[in-house]
């Protein structure tokens, strides 16, 4: 009984000192005119008080040019609360102000339940000086960029078909949308086929180039590789019509008046055997360097390289164990040309969680494939997983439902550190301290119905990974998810609104 009467006394402090908090953060700002990115709230709130139901339905000047209102990174929840107001008070700065009072107390309310958690009796205080200072206060107003916006968001598409001619276990990351894709998969066997899927999710048709790099450099395609993508439209492209039979396919896209997402599918039939089907997305962009968290390998495993440039490049190629770096077996450095790809062996590595490291003198784009089969079963899977970006500040990844799932971290040039973040089907968070010696990997079996990992690094330069397995009687299944970060930029810029 008086536990629970403790309980509510804390609950109703934190309510009436963030309230009191909240006023206070108002007050200060309501006179402060619009400034910097103020007016780019303005104008989407003012368009979802015009049009609720379509609020991204229009465009503004940004970066001066007119682009899609989708395209600037404008929480909605905070527009529609804007909305009644400039409704409402339509010349009232402080109206508009008075609006952002729910907002401001739930930051509060939220902060300060944080701050009990972790700082106990100094709590309150600490609130107070961190909402009136310098980082926070000057900045409230409408740019709910400071400080919140929430730090990061993941999706994951996951398909799954245990039979027939798509039989597989797909996973692959939802993608902002860029003018620039490499995709690499595929293979040259009569069964196999590989199928492109741009996606356009802006307000004007966008043109796509297509060029398709193989072994022996970039092929030159008879049917025309150059296609429209129409507004809030896809348009599919068999790979096999540009470069029928390659053996070592890798797939450049460039777009042209928008931007544009991509995926590659492989899908491989031998005969009247299931050999997996994955969809792939887009490698992390050219460099000197390409780490590919690969997860556990087993069996049929294959590394591939393509050096986008002309000129010849000179490639390293290592695996990174717990323990650190691990020679190939094969081809531990090779000479690429320039525009050419490369399939290096992975499968006389011994079975285990290994991280794949490229060096080059040129830029290179790189992932890896493997296979999964079982002993005594016809049919396997194949996965596959593009090299990924360096995590600078935090990164994570949903799992994909059901599967018996690993993470792996890799990290390069020096000791690294980095804490997992497990996120459990109830929202329940564990955190996992993981740390290795330069040039290694580290790996953790998630548990049981695990929804999410997100990672934090503290030292170094670390990558991530998802590894996922299914046990099927017909054959494993098994899908590889590339973990990158999304990357936030706050540029200071005047707006003004472009009416259609």
């Amino acid at each position: 009984m008086f536990a629970t009467q403790q309980k509510k006394n804390a609950n109703l402090h934190i309510v009436l000192a963030a309230l009191l908090a909240a006023l206070a953060m108002t007050l200060l700002n309501a006179f402060e005119p619009p400034t910097v990115d103020d007016v780019a709230h303005y104008y989407y709130a003012r368009h979802f008080a015009e049009d609720p139901l379509h609020p991204y339905e229009f465009e503004i000047e940004w970066h001066q040019r007119p682009i899609e209102a989708w395209n600037v990174m404008v929480p909605p929840v905070y527009a529609y609360c804007w909305a009644p107001a400039i409704a409402w008070f339509p010349d009232s700065v402080v109206a508009w102000r008075f609006c952002l009072l729910p907002v401001t107390w739930l930051f509060c309310a939220s902060l300060l339940a944080l701050l009990r958690r972790y700082t106990g009796r100094h709590a309150t205080a600490l609130m107070w000086l961190f909402a009136l200072g310098p980082a926070v206060l000057p900045g409230l107003n409408n740019m709910l960029e400071v400080p919140m916006l929430a730090v990061g968001l993941a999706a994951l598409q996951t398909g799954l078909r245990r039979e027939g001619d798509e039989r597989g276990l797909q996973s692959v990351a939802c993608q902002a949308p860029r003018s620039e894709v490499w995709l690499l998969a595929g293979g040259g066997a009569p069964t196999r086929r590989e199928r492109l899927v741009v996606a356009n999710a802006g307000a004007n048709p966008v043109t796509v180039d297509i060029q398709v790099h193989g072994a022996s450099g970039p092929i030159a395609s008879v049917n025309g590789a150059r296609v429209a993508v129409p507004p809030h439209g896809r348009v599919g492209v068999l790979i096999d019509a540009i470069a029928p039979g390659e053996a070592s396919p890798v797939v450049h896209v460039t777009a042209t008046g928008g931007l544009i997402t991509a995926v590659l599918e492989d899908s491989w039939i031998d005969g009247a055997t299931g050999r997996g089907r994955d969809d792939v997305g887009p490698a992390d962009g050219p460099a000197t360097e390409q780490v590919i968290p690969a997860a556990y390998l087993t069996g049929v495993a294959t590394l591939r390289i393509v050096v986008p440039g002309a000129d010849e490049a000179v490639v390293q190629s290592r695996a990174l164990s717990p323990n650190g770096a691990v020679p190939l077996p094969a081809d531990q450095v090779v000479r690429i040309p320039g525009g050419s790809v490369r399939d290096i062996d992975l499968s006389g590595l011994e079975p285990g969680a290994y991280a794949l490291q490229v060096r080059a003198d040129r830029p290179v784009v790189a992932a890896v494939v493997i296979e999964r089969r079982d002993a005594g079963v016809a049919q396997s899977d194949l996965a596959w997983v593009p090299a990924t970006a360096v995590i600078p500040v935090l990164a994570g990844s949903p799992v994909p439902a059901g599967t018996v799932s690993r993470l792996l971290l890799a990290g390069t040039a020096a000791p690294w550190a980095a804490t997992v973040y497990v996120v459990g089907p109830s929202g329940a968070v564990t955190s996992i301290p993981a740390q290795g010696v330069a040039d290694s990997s580290w790996t953790v079996d998630l548990p049981a119905g695990a929804a999410a990992v997100w990672i934090r690094p503290s030292s170094g330069t670390v990558r991530a990974g998802i590894s996922a397995e299914l046990a099927d009687p017909t054959g494993p299944l098994v899908t590889l998810v590339g973990i990158n970060p999304a990357t936030l930029t706050t540029t200071a810029i005047p707006v003004r609104e472009v009416r259609r």
